[in-house]
């Protein structure tokens, strides 16, 4: 049973991830999962918009933070998807 202060509690927004995620110590997770050969989600999106995304993200010259987000849970969806 949770607390009232928990289930009585005004509803409130999600939000993605700030602009410092898909850099540092998660950079290797987004490169594996999108970037890689054999991604799923190259049969929908042109990998080398993926890598120019992921690149202009992680060099810190544009905040893709959401496009990144977007790119990841389509995949993880295709994956799940498929098998």
């Amino acid at each position: 049973v949770s607390p009232p202060e928990i289930t009585k509690a005004e509803k409130q927004g999600f939000s993605a991830p700030d602009a410092s995620w898909f850099r540092n110590e998660t950079k290797n997770y987004v490169e594996r999962l999108v970037v890689a050969d054999g991604a799923l989600i190259h049969s929908l999106v042109n990998p080398d918009a993926i890598r120019s995304i992921t690149g202009e993200h992680m060099e810190g010259e544009r905040n893709q933070r959401l496009t990144i987000w977007s790119l990841l849970n389509v995949e993880q969806w295709l994956q799940n998807s498929v098998s």
